[in-house]
């Protein structure tokens, strides 16, 4: 209408132009417009940010539709939905030439035409022809017109061609149809038109494009049924435009809609034509709510974060502000609350041109249901829409909410906490304060604890209706009861069991080798370590070994002694002690647990142990490996990580610091979550922390943090060994690339992370600094990464076993030597000749590249199986290290399910790969 205007938003260019929904609002606001919502439009390349349909500017062409779907906006606001089939034609009297793409990148489909909207030059990388015009015409490219140029220049070369502001490129692979070029010469005066079928398109002034149609002439036409995040755009019989936002893929508890579930949602709507615009990851949507002095995002993206997309349509407020008040609308705290609960509610206001205004004096507000005093509503026991009313001398308005008295979903934590609370395992006469939570088809519903119904059985305590339990004096099981809105969830308790257990590690060889002599030895052969990154490699002769240690004190709270063996023959075992009487006690120790190639033997403590002085070994004659002895309070059985969850995070600006908590808690409640061990990382460098033992609550406050992007990694130990990390990504603010050629592509904050530690580097190219992201890795470039990475000493250069030796590269050689010194790199083994060459020039495949972070990682972390549908293609040497680092979320593979193992490395991924190791 005349007060509210759709328009299309793009980046500056529409190479390497994406950008999240937000930005693109933030940069009509710098135009001094004023965004009131929007959503994401058309599909794009996600390596380039080039989108596949139509854009109209202002009027202008700036993009063709290579045959897709379009919503076109008129001037007016009113809006048609089709297929522009926009045909541009080049001519002049030495012939003519259809264009098949106007602003795209070229491949060998046809001849495309671009400007310097499409980039400041071709980007072509293949052999070809480039046409290089200047416009005579002052105008834009517009649809149902004509536009002259002349001929300044053709070149045939796979270089890019530089766009000027006044030009325009006709340019065609030679794999295309360069033989259909007509014979024009420089100076030659051509004129290009543009026209649609249609020409309802020739005065449209925005445009952009979609794909699937959902409705046509108030007829639905898919019957597509899988579900995923939406987007649409359609229109009623009125004129009215619809702009359709749906979550999925478990975002906000959202499975998503099918195509089918889109057309008949935009149907019901009262559209008559529709079509789906892109959706997944991209979908988004954002509004400004009445009151608010900016626009919010109102979805939740399925990435967990706003995705960076080539277009979006946005609605403008082109009224001016009157500043007073005109309407009021009332915002709950909470959108659903359960019967009886309570919350408290804000008014806003705006004027009569819906910008925000300050809130009148004397509001007073009514509810349909349930109770209002001052600004808290309390929910009465009918569930059922709520609608307030509010009202003052200046302006009245609405708002809503809903009260359910049903759910099918309830979680029971302690209080403080956000992990779900099954069974408890507590000391006579301790006290609990637990906390429920119920949902009703995703939808999380606020309430006191008092709502719920508390109750318990089996004499083990008792329990206040605000969930406050205190358990009995005796030692019994028993059972908490907890029920609302016809779901019940209960809690085992028992009572009278240890507390968890004290686990000491008295030799865990992570620096000390504590068995002096010639038999022992540390490695940190992954494959020999159990725990951390070392493990005592013992060579065990044929008569027996006794490795004897200086007295390691152990205190009486500890009753058993356990350690980790890997061996390829059996082996039998014992463990030697210093009692209080000064006599050595030997005991025998007994296999009980294998584990990750380990087995793990374990004694009980002869009376009065003071101190642990040896083992005795005997078996066959063989190299074998022991890691991680340690002393405990009763038999210990804890070969589980520490749980880390995240609890909240601040979002910052930049310069700004952002707070961040976690729940560090041993998962069985058996073995301590050590402390000391406990780590914060904010972009790889240690920062102090706050930890309650009691809540298992661990708090840090980053430093101010630049623009850009930034990792905090919580890293817990628990006394058994048993090891465990969580990352969090922060995006503060914007920054702009350090690389020419990163704008838009999907790799640009991970870049812009490890160039700031100083790890990988770029090369000009045509006088700016370039990263190539997706050209692979070299093994030369990654040994330069990695010693950089590691911090080698790469001063001096010592000649290593590969018969290619001579052929590495100058620049490398350093690092590489440096590299192989290390273990964790080394050479290929050529099968036709038997030489070891280290290939410093070939590319590197991602198998390789995890294989050497594999070997760098401590051992101890949780390991799932891994679920590649192509882990058939691992090789074996490559396995357990893939299997790690996917365990560890430090690889995710790709949307299709596959981590292409074989495929080689692009410099793009390694920068994403080296930044989750932070």
């Amino acid at each position: 209408n005349s007060s509210v205007s759709p328009t299309i938003v793009y980046g500056n260019t529409l190479y390497g132009g994406a950008q999240t929904i937000t930005q693109a609002a933030a940069k009509l606001e710098s135009e001094g417009k004023t965004v009131i919502g929007g959503i994401n439009a058309d599909y794009f390349v996600t390596s380039t940010g080039v989108p596949i349909g139509v854009i109209i500017n202002d009027g202008e062409l700036v993009s063709s539709d290579a045959w897709q779907q379009a919503v076109g906006f008129y001037a007016d606001g009113s809006a048609i939905i089709g297929r522009p089939q926009l045909s541009m034609r080049l001519y002049g009297t030495n012939g003519s030439v259809n264009i098949s793409y106007y602003n795209k990148t070229r491949t060998t489909a046809g001849f495309y035409l671009l400007d310097d909207q499409y980039y400041t030059r071709t980007l072509v990388t293949e052999p070809g022809v480039n046409v290089v015009m200047e416009k005579l015409d002052d105008q834009p490219v517009t649809v149902g017109s004509s536009l002259r140029l002349r001929v300044v220049s053709i070149d045939y070369t796979s270089s890019s061609t530089t766009i000027g502001d006044n030009q325009m490129v006709l340019t065609v692979n030679n794999n295309g149809p360069v033989d259909d070029l007509p014979p024009f010469q420089v100076g030659d005066e051509l004129t290009l038109s543009v026209s649609a079928p249609n020409t309802a398109w020739n005065n449209v002034v925005y445009a952009v494009g979609g794909q699937e149609v959902l409705i046509q002439d108030g007829v639905v036409q898919t019957t597509s049924t899988a579900t995923a995040p939406r987007t649409a755009v359609g229109v009623k019989a009125d004129g009215s435009v619809v702009l359709y936002e749906a979550d999925g893929r478990g975002a906000n508890s959202a499975a998503g809609l099918s195509l089918l579930d889109l057309a008949n949602e935009m149907l019901a709507q009262g559209c008559v034509s529709a079509i789906n615009l892109d959706g997944g990851g991209s979908s988004s949507l954002i509004a400004r709510l009445p009151g608010e002095e900016s626009y919010s995002v109102i979805n939740t993206p399925s990435d967990g974060s706003l995705r960076r997309c080539s277009t979006f349509i946005m609605l403008v407020n082109n009224a001016p502000a009157t500043g007073t008040a005109a309407h009021l609308t009332v915002y709950p705290e909470d959108q659903y609350l359960m019967t009886g609960a309570s919350t408290t509610l804000t008014t806003k206001a705006t004027d009569a041109n819906y910008h925000p205004a300050a809130t009148p004096e004397g509001v007073s507000i009514s509810a349909s249901s349930g109770t209002v005093s001052g600004n808290v509503y309390t929910a009465g026991t009918s569930s059922g829409k709520v609608t307030f009313a509010a009202q003052s001398d200046a302006a009245s308005g609405s708002g809503s909410l809903y009260v359910l008295s049903q759910c099918d979903s309830m979680t029971v934590t302690r209080e403080g906490s956000t992990s779900a609370v099954t069974s408890l395992s507590l000391s006579p006469g301790q006290t609990v304060d637990l906390s429920a939570y119920c949902s009703y088809r995703g939808l999380s519903l606020a309430g006191e604890d008092s709502l719920f119904s508390w109750a318990v059985t089996g004499g083990v305590g008792t329990i206040t209706q605000e969930g406050v339990f205190t358990a009995a004096s005796t030692k019994t099981s028993g059972v908490i009861t907890v029920t609302y809105g016809g779901i019940t969830k209960t809690v085992s308790v028992s009572l009278g069991l240890p507390a968890p257990q004290d686990v000491t590690a008295i030799a865990s060889f992570e620096s000390v080798q504590p068995f002096p002599g010639g038999d022992a030895f540390l490695t940190s052969d992954t494959e020999q370590v159990r725990y951390g990154n070392q493990a005592l490699g013992v060579d065990l002769p044929a008569e027996g070994l006794t490795l004897t240690c200086s007295p390691i004190s152990i205190s009486s709270l500890f009753t058993h002694l356990q350690l980790w063996v890997q061996a390829e023959e059996t082996v039998s075992l014992s463990a030697r002690f210093q009692t209080s009487g000064g006599q050595i006690a030997e005991v025998p120790l007994t296999a009980d647990l294998t584990q990750s190639g380990f087995t793990r033997y374990s004694a009980a403590l002869p009376e009065g142990t003071t101190a642990f002085v040896g083992l005795g070994l005997t078996g066959a004659e063989q190299t074998l490996y022991l890691d991680q002895i340690t002393v405990s309070a009763g038999a210990m059985d804890d070969t589980q990580s520490p749980a880390i969850t995240r609890l909240s995070a601040t979002t910052p600006s930049a310069g700004q610091s952002a707070t961040l908590s976690f729940q560090v808690t041993d998962q069985n409640a058996s073995c301590y979550v050590l402390v000391s061990r406990m780590q914060v990382l904010v972009d790889g460098v240690s920062q102090t922390f706050s930890y309650n033992a009691n809540t298992g609550t661990l708090t840090v406050t980053t430093p101010a943090l630049a623009a850009g992007q930034h990792r905090v990694t919580v890293q817990a130990s628990d006394g058994a060994g048993n090891l465990n990390r969580l990352s969090v990504d922060l995006s503060v603010g914007s920054s702009t690339p350090v690389f020419s050629d990163l704008a838009g592509h999907w790799s640009s904050p991970y870049v812009a992370f490890v160039y700031g530690k100083g790890l990988i580097s770029g090369s000009q190219d045509n006088g700016v600094l370039a990263y190539r992201p997706d050209r692979n890795l070299t093994r030369a470039e990654f040994a330069v990464i990695m010693a950089r990475y590691l911090e080698l000493d790469t001063s001096t250069t010592t000649e290593i076993p590969v018969s290619d030796y001579d052929q590495i590269p100058t620049w490398a050689l350093p690092a590489i030597c440096a590299i192989y010194d290390t273990g964790i790199m080394t050479g290929r083994l050529d099968s036709a000749t038997g030489e070891v060459n280290f290939d410093a020039t070939a590319t590197i495949t991602r198998a390789e590249v995890m294989t050497v972070l594999g070997k760098l990682l401590p051992q101890g972390y949780p390991v799932s199986t891994l679920t590649a549908s192509d882990r058939a293609d691992i090789p074996a040497w490559a396995l357990d290290h893939v299997t790690y680092l996917t365990s560890l979320g430090l690889v995710t593979g790709y949307e299709d399910g596959t981590i292409r193992p074989l495929n080689n490395i692009t410099r793009g991924e390694i920068a994403k790969i080296l930044y989750s190791l932070y």
